[in-house]
């Protein structure tokens, strides 16, 4: 019995991350919930960074790679369904802009968004993710809420 218990909560402890591969970019699927810098720091740790989505397919790739991570999990948590990608705001230049430099070309927000407000009222929202409560879309947060991550390397 007492094993058994054990491995019970070895179980919810123990995280594995998902990866896969889109036209030569390796994507890893952080489990472990942190802001959005530590997300980033974490991404580098691994030798990539939050990711980039340049175009619509990848976009789609990603989507579909989080909904068959989520359809073996319980669906009622919130923060289950949102991941931190490497989009944040540029104060200087007023405008988002990716982590790879690359420029915002393509998005993919949900009606409404950015709108500089997380959904708690609390603080300004300068850091992007993908929501799964809102269609797979993308919504603007508070960097210091804790989400699962996309890392990319290229």
């Amino acid at each position: 019995m007492y094993s058994t218990a054990v491995l019970i909560i070895l179980a919810k402890i123990v995280c594995p991350e998902t990866v896969a591969f889109f036209r030569g970019s390796k994507y890893i699927f952080k489990c472990n919930v942190g802001n959005w810098f530590t997300s980033e720091d974490n991404c580098n740790a691994s030798g990539g960074q939050l990711t980039s989505i340049e175009t619509s397919d990848e976009n789609t790739f990603l989507v579909d790679a989080i909904a068959l991570i989520l359809s073996t999990k319980d669906k009622t948590d919130r923060k289950r369904g949102l991941y931190w990608i490497g989009l944040t705001y540029n104060n200087d230049e007023m405008s988002y802009k990716w982590l790879s430099g690359e420029p915002l070309n393509y998005n993919n927000w949900y009606q409404g968004q950015p709108d500089n407000s997380n959904f708690l009222g609390t603080r300004a929202a300068h850091c992007a993710m993908i929501d799964r409560f809102n269609s797979f879309e993308w919504g603007d947060e508070d960097c210091y809420q804790t989400f699962k991550s996309v890392c990319e390397i290229r």
